[in-house]
């Protein structure tokens, strides 16, 4: 992996005030654009919830995927696309049922309480231990679950959703 060591106290970018009391920290910022139409539904994640979407959280290798080697030895564009790809299908297995804003998003916080709970019981049985790093065992990872669901549209909710 290219990347830098992130500190792992340093979340590379807040939403409130950081370095100036005015402006937020927007180094990690991404910004993506995609084609909707009325009726779909948008949902934003923390990496509360996002991170349990991604296969190396799930204690998932590249051996899963047909591949050699390790994660850090992958080209880059080729992890992005497996994640990609792999997010998508689990999205669509999770929210195979979910009809509305509010379901997507309960469904994906019901679906990361389940993915950290070893890891979360773990941490109760022993709050002085260091989290354990078997993604295997104790997938997933602790960290602000939060999300936001709408249509895109006009304010009434389409009359297949109701």
């Amino acid at each position: 992996c290219n990347r830098p060591r992130m500190d792992q106290r340093d979340p590379g970018g807040r939403l409130g005030p950081y370095i100036e009391e005015s402006q937020p920290d927007m180094r990690n910022l991404e910004v993506f654009c995609e084609l909707c139409n009325e009726g779909d539904i948008i949902f934003l994640l923390t990496d509360g919830i996002h991170d349990h979407l991604d296969p190396r959280q799930l204690g998932k290798t590249p051996a899963d995927f047909g591949l050699q080697g390790t994660w850090e030895l992958l080209r880059p564009d080729l992890t992005e696309r497996l994640k990609q790809t792999f997010a998508i299908e689990l999205l669509s297995q999770i929210l195979s049922r979910s009809q509305n804003p509010k379901a997507v998003i309960d469904t994906l916080l019901s679906y990361s309480t389940k993915v950290t709970k070893a890891i979360r019981d773990f941490m109760t049985a022993d709050p002085k231990a260091h989290a354990p790093q078997d993604k295997k065992q104790y997938p997933g990872s602790l960290d602000h679950a939060t999300g936001f669901a709408f249509y895109v549209g006009g304010k009434q909710i389409p009359p297949s959703t109701k």
